[in-house]
């Protein structure tokens, strides 16, 4: 088997953008060049790695295993080049992070303004999804890092404390509930709760803090996004929980009110998550670094 660096070039361009003759500018090749080096690619691996319906070109089971090693193989590759390049020593290439709601929305945006001032060479793309979401990508290899605000026990990840967040309970300024100097528990057990989805790390870490053995919350509505349940809160159809990070400009401004809770501990850990036995490029340490070395808190409210 004489596989070639330029057939998976072609093929992880092909996996990209669903289209040959696409993939076959992004490598500067004809489309037919590029057809014949994938066709070439199937008949050594003895195996077709895309499904043809119709006129597409859509990744299959065998693709998907491909793209996760492919990719790690091509970055690899691209390291060992620059290491002889008089060029530069610094990391350059595509960054794959993936993010929850809160991390993605509220705080990757200036941790990768501050990494790409450092290392204007990476391309970082950032994907943002839930905690499941986020993991199941570190698994097919779609992304290169994960950064969560739920758990994750599953022995295929690698995960690292990386700061510590704190989770809010809120309502509208005219919500009944908001006049008061202290709520109980069991009072906010009753009342209509706002929440984010199954699935999310601000939903998981809630509920492990207020519910004990065999409750339940009343939950009203339920939302697979962090704008949704505070537009809902503020227009007073229940209450909410969410990190002080999504709503602390509603908190100065008043348009939204912070419950006082005693007992109820709803500090969390954000994560760093990477796929166990991945290899660590130079632009994931760079950025890993970057991350760590980033001075202060998450937000100038205490947490």
């Amino acid at each position: 088997m004489n596989l070639t660096l330029r057939q998976l070039e072609v093929f992880r361009a092909i996996a990209r953008n669903g289209n040959v003759g696409r993939a076959a500018q992004e490598v500067s090749m004809t489309q037919s060049a590029a057809s014949m080096a994938l066709s070439e690619l199937e008949k050594q691996l003895g195996v077709r790695l895309f499904d043809r319906p119709g006129r597409r070109i859509v990744l299959n089971h065998n693709g998907v295993r491909l793209l996760g090693e492919v990719d790690e193989l091509l970055e690899r590759a691209a390291e060992i080049e620059a290491l002889f390049s008089s060029r530069t020593q610094a990391p350059s290439g595509l960054l794959r992070i993936g993010a929850s709601s809160t991390i993605g929305n509220y705080l990757m945006p200036a941790l990768i303004g501050t990494f790409s001032d450092r290392f204007p060479e990476v391309r970082v793309r950032l994907t943002i999804g839930n905690t499941e979401q986020i993991i199941g990508r570190l698994l097919n290899s779609e992304i290169d890092l994960g950064y969560v605000e739920g758990s994750c026990s599953d022995s295929r990840i690698q995960s690292s404390v990386w700061r510590e967040d704190r989770l809010v309970i809120f309502c509208a300024p005219d919500y009944p509930l908001a006049a008061r100097p202290e709520c109980q528990r069991k009072e906010l057990l009753n009342e209509s709760w706002i929440l984010r989805e199954s699935g999310s790390g601000t939903r998981e870490v809630f509920e492990r803090a207020l519910l004990r053995h065999g409750e339940v919350l009343n939950i009203r509505y339920e939302f697979g996004h962090t704008e949704a349940v505070k537009q809902a809160v503020r227009s007073g159809m229940g209450i909410g929980c969410l990190s002080r990070l999504a709503i602390q400009d509603e908190l100065q401004r008043g348009s939204l009110v912070e419950l006082s809770r005693p007992l109820v501990d709803l500090r969390r850990d954000l994560l760093q998550l990477v796929r166990a036995g991945k290899y660590r490029t130079d632009c994931m340490k760079a950025f890993t670094d970057t991350v760590r070395r980033v001075p202060g808190e998450l937000d100038s409210s205490g947490l």
